[in-house]
């Protein structure tokens, strides 16, 4: 096959980032900017990486836009990494760095991996690319002591460059949204995937196609580097496949997290024409990869901000769904700062599905208040993850089902889903509990001419393929 133009521009692009130089910066990744996260042997650890030439080209291009210039040369967002699997030879160099150097990048050394084990200042692990698909080698990232810290990449001239091309370019009316959501009539399925410990949602209605977060799981990108058939679960891998053939033309991204976001270097069939997405520049990290994607999107005109003035209020409704902004309340401010989605509400009786990606109850909006609101389908924040949780004040006695939907990987290294958590809404809130990791996906029916909802288990582990169930949530007018 003959590359296309486009092709041969990206390959040439690559080779402009020279990913053989040894000479790096890195920076660890820690999930929730979690400084006290206590690593443990098994666990996957991310480190963001740049070198001179990435360092050169991203100046360019944040330089051109910034003087209101076209950019004609061929650019495009990407993520360079290094990830390793902690054990009992890395593990005190893992934890001295989380300790040491977790706000900045700092001078290493990337080397090909000799097979031995990491001396005092190395680990061995594996540099990755997303260059869809992902390429990856494996190596040896050795630190230097003497704390070359890169200060072009510290939070604080990231914020800056991010600010001033919000400033010129992120203005979009909210009401472009209108062009990328249903009216009405709006029949269609969400299908929520299992990707192990990330979040991805697809919605399709006729010719609307709309992601919900588009996370894949680090274990995944680790097992795939080394080509592990047995390691990630067969479903995963077919759902990670199915990603990459999906064409969504909006894109919800409910945080800046890894986990949230980094399955967009899988779709190859388009980039998504618009993007919904708090400002990046709220977080207290971040990381080369996430500033990159923020800035291309201002440029090209594709990036919705939900900015800091509509924490707690409702950022935008139609009769397909409304977006809210979270509170910041709480301890985590990279979660809490994040977009909530709400499914219904108008033409669906008060039925109502609930995207928080991972925005602590204590963060929701009031109007959205957990203890005051009833949800049928609850796609419960961040995993699972153990959080406040206060007492549900509304009648239980219901006869109408509704689900509490937990998206996390198995045996993850986070411990999610929380005893506690999945206790309270299953004894209290009288919520049925239905964990994606034991399905392939969970789909979600809609259908408003008839006011059905349902959700289709179509797979299930020891029950072999077909569909397990197919759950109504609420009867047609006719009784169908």
């Amino acid at each position: 096959m003959i590359p296309s133009k486009e092709q041969e521009e990206h390959e040439a692009f690559i080779e402009k980032l020279n990913l053989d130089d040894q000479n790096v910066w890195a920076r660890i990744i820690l999930d929730d900017d979690d400084v006290d996260y206590k690593i443990s042997n098994g666990d996957i650890i991310l480190f963001s990486l740049i070198n001179k030439e990435m360092i050169k080209m991203d100046k360019r291009f944040y330089e051109t836009i910034l003087e209101e210039q076209e950019v004609t040369f061929y650019y495009r967002p990407y993520v360079y990494g290094f990830m390793v699997k902690v054990n009992e030879y890395n593990k005190e160099i893992i934890e001295k760095i989380k300790k040491k150097y977790s706000r900045a990048y700092f001078h290493c050394t990337l080397s090909n991996s000799d097979g031995r084990y990491c001396c005092e200042h190395a680990i061995d692990g594996i540099s990755f690319f997303s260059a869809s698909p992902f390429r990856y080698k494996n190596k040896t990232l050795e630190f230097d002591e003497n704390e070359d810290i890169l200060e072009m990449y510290l939070d604080s001239w990231n914020k800056e460059k991010i600010k001033e091309i919000q400033k010129r370019y992120g203005n979009l009316d909210k009401n472009r949204l209108d062009d990328y959501l249903p009216s009405h009539k709006y029949n269609g399925k969400i299908k929520i995937y299992n990707v192990g410990q990330a979040a991805c949602s697809y919605f399709i209605s006729n010719s609307y196609r709309i992601m919900f977060d588009i996370g894949i799981d680090k274990e995944w990108l680790y097992d795939n580097s080394q080509n592990c058939k047995e390691e990630t679960p067969a479903i995963i891998k077919k759902n990670y496949m199915s990603i990459c053939r999906c064409s969504p033309k909006l894109v919800f991204l409910s945080h800046w997290d890894m986990d949230h976001i980094l399955g967009v270097c899988l779709l190859r069939n388009r980039f998504p024409d618009l993007w919904v997405a708090p400002d990046v520049s709220e977080r207290t990290n971040i990381y080369a990869g996430n500033t990159r994607l923020y800035a291309y999107l201002c440029y090209k005109h594709k990036l919705l901000i939900v900015t800091k003035e509509d924490n707690g209020k409702l950022f935008y409704s139609n009769n397909l769904l409304s977006i809210y902004k979270g509170t910041m309340k709480g301890k985590n401010k990279n979660n809490n700062h994040g977009i909530i989605v709400v499914i219904g509400g108008n033409d669906y009786m008060n039925e109502r599905i609930i995207f928080p990606g991972d925005c602590e109850y204590a963060a929701w909006p009031e109007i959205l208040d957990i203890t005051q609101n009833s949800y049928e389908i609850l796609i419960v924040p961040h995993h699972g993850a153990k959080m406040t949780l206060g007492n549900h004040s509304l009648d239980n006695q219901s006869s109408e089902k509704k689900f509490a939907i937990f998206s996390y990987g198995e045996d993850n290294q986070y411990g999610h889903p929380n005893d506690g958590h999945v206790f309270k809404l299953n004894n209290i809130y009288n919520y049925e509990i239905v964990r994606v990791a034991e399905y392939q996906y969970i789909q979600i029916i809609i259908n408003s001419d008839a006011y059905v909802k349902s959700i289709v288990l179509p797979y299930q582990k020891g029950y072999g393929n077909g569909v397990l169930s197919n759950i109504l949530l609420r009867g047609s007018r006719d009784g169908n």
